[in-house]
């Protein structure tokens, strides 16, 4: 399975940003991390967003794990842990996933 299919599965579970961003609660965006490690697609980045008044997103904070891909890791670990420790805050996340960690670039 590919990034895009990965994407469409979990596209009914967005929080409504009023923009294109697939933005998911913690619960949800665990879900795709473990889809994605079962489908072998790499998380490349997790961005925390805070959706303010009138459903305006802010951005929080970034785990940047495109470093550790490119040596050929699926960082799904570190995804996962970058979302619990957001998580008690309220926060909805945006999940990039890459290529096949191998290939990925």
């Amino acid at each position: 399975m590919e990034a895009d299919a990965l994407y469409r599965d979990f596209a009914g579970r967005a929080v409504s940003s009023g923009g294109t961003r697939l933005l998911l609660q913690a619960a949800d965006a665990l879900e795709l991390v473990n889809a994605s490690a079962q489908a072998g697609v790499p998380v490349v980045e997790v961005d925390a967003f805070l959706v303010g008044p009138g459903e305006s997103v802010s951005p929080d904070d970034v785990g940047d794990f495109s470093a550790t891909v490119c040596e050929g890791h699926g960082c799904w670990t570190d995804a996962e842990s970058f979302i619990r420790d957001h998580a008690g805050r309220g926060l909805v996340f945006e999940i990039r996933l890459g290529g096949d960690p191998l290939n990925w670039a």
